[in-house]
């Protein structure tokens, strides 16, 4: 974790997830480049920051991807995750219907699963988590 005054060329250009804890219980991922959501929550200072494609809430993305805890609970290699094709939902999740899995598309091509296990919404917010990634 890096504290805004911390933040480089060098620091920003490794960060592919950002994560974001909304008021009223929601929360998301957001890649490291500059958007609107970074921007509200005074993080668009991201120097080099990448694009990182993300889907927040598989229960309702529209782009077929299916992705359990269960898939990722037994994942032992890429497998279950390199054919995913995934695009960026703009959906947010509620800490509260953990355990939940978040997918994601480094701006290499990596793809990876994050397991949301708990968390605490707001502007001061957290998750615990375990992140998965193609090597």
């Amino acid at each position: 974790m890096y504290k805004t005054n911390e933040l480089n060329t060098t620091i920003g250009g490794e960060i592919d997830l950002v994560y974001v804890g909304e008021s009223g219980g929601l929360s998301f991922f957001e890649g490291g480049a500059p958007t609107t959501a970074l921007t509200n929550w005074d993080l668009s200072n991201i120097p080099s920051g990448k694009n990182t494609e993300i889907v927040n809430d598989l229960s309702i993305t529209t782009s077929g991807v299916r992705f359990s805890v269960a898939d990722f609970d037994g994942m032992a290699n890429d497998d279950n995750i390199k054919n995913l094709i995934i695009a960026k939902d703009n959906n947010s999740f509620s800490v509260s219907d953990v355990p939940l899995i978040v997918v994601f598309k480094t701006s290499t091509n990596k793809k990876g699963a994050i397991k949301v296990k708990s968390g605490v919404s707001g502007r001061n917010g957290h998750v615990v988590c375990d992140i998965k990634v193609q090597k």
